[in-house]
């Protein structure tokens, strides 16, 4: 099947990219060393990263899912027909995120700043669609299909929100360094109270774990900066976690 094909190929140039980002490393710098070009208090910790090696899996997962469910019609006609209505976004996912490390290797921050946009755009556009199927779905079904696109899409939450940081520093954005504290400090609830709406609202559990994860490591690289960088973080992570709990104890998500 050609569309299976293309998924696979478009998969592999994402992983291909991310490896020769920090093999080459690509311009001569890995991705993490770019990342100290924009010194600011939204960085989390370097061990923070590693959920790439959790996401790259689940769409491993996923594209595995996409040739075994779009092939069976009989298996469950609104899952293959919610594969089939991702594969362009999926695809364009892959490409956007590839993109999106040479832009950033050779650090130019406009267009990587513009590619991560649309690949957030993309993201949000595959969770909501998930998330109107999540209860026609079993469990393994869910596992499989919704859970590598919630956990992608919570760290590329996270990650627009430390791109669009790192845009301001290079930009010479300098209001001092209590506003800034200040400024990182509403991000960190932002992105908590994204998480813990989608959680509540649509269990998405995966999109939750994501949020936490990159809180945490927030919390780990920043903590001793200010009391606001010690309590945001855990604060954050509080009510993500309050919506994970109040989520749970709905009998079903609501439709998007």
């Amino acid at each position: 099947m050609i569309k299976n094909f293309v998924v696979w190929i478009s998969f592999i140039f994402m992983v291909s990219m991310n490896a020769l980002a920090n093999i080459l490393p690509i311009n001569g710098m890995n991705t993490g060393e770019i990342s100290g070009f924009y010194p600011n208090y939204f960085v989390p910790a370097g061990y923070t990263f590693s959920i790439w090696g959790i996401i790259y899996l689940l769409l491993t997962t996923y594209a595995i899912a996409f040739g075994f469910y779009t092939s069976k019609k009989s298996e469950n006609e609104l899952l293959r027909n919610f594969l089939l209505g991702n594969f362009k976004p999926f695809v364009e996912t892959c490409w956007l995120n590839g993109i999106w490390i040479i832009c950033w290797h050779y650090l130019n921050m406009e267009a990587s700043l513009l590619v991560m946009f649309f690949l957030f755009k993309v993201l949000f556009s595959m969770f909501m669609k998930g998330a109107n199927i999540s209860s026609t779905l079993n469990k393994k079904q869910q596992l499989l299909v919704l859970t590598p696109i919630s956990v992608y899409f919570g760290w590329i939450s996270v990650a627009t929100i430390a791109n669009i940081t790192a845009a301001l520093v290079k930009y010479q954005f300098n209001p001092g360094e209590t506003i800034a504290v200040f400024f990182s400090a509403v991000l960190i609830l932002v992105a908590g109270l994204l998480g813990g709406l989608l959680s509540f609202k649509y269990k998405a559990y995966g999109y939750a774990f994501s949020i936490i994860w990159a809180l945490a490591g927030v919390w780990v690289a920043q903590h001793n900066v200010s009391s606001m960088l010690y309590a945001s973080p855990l604060a954050s992570m509080g009510i993500v976690y309050t919506g994970v709990i109040a989520g749970s104890l709905k009998k079903k998500p609501i439709k998007a």
